[in-house]
């Protein structure tokens, strides 16, 4: 659709405006539409919230931030363990 719409208009692709959050975790995309919380949407992709860390617009954000149409949101794997001494 933005495709056929930039053609009709002249505007190159990257100028499109998005309608949805992007949401990126590792090589996956989703793309979903805005008004609910970071837990919500991660549950909505399959992914277990306790797992990863939320980054909304390069900012650290807790799972309860509202999420918008238009916010890029990154997952970030947490990680645990090592030696213990």
């Amino acid at each position: 659709m933005f495709a056929i719409l930039n053609e009709l208009t002249d505007t190159p692709d990257w100028y499109t405006i998005r309608f949805a959050m992007q949401i990126t975790f590792r090589d996956k995309k989703w793309e979903l539409k805005g008004g609910i919380t970071a837990r919500d949407a991660m549950k909505k992709i399959g992914i277990d919230p306790e797992s990863v860390l939320v980054v909304v617009n390069g900012t650290l954000v807790t799972d309860d931030t509202i999420l918008r149409d238009g916010d890029q949101v990154k997952l970030v794997a947490v990680v645990s363990g090592g030696n213990e001494t």
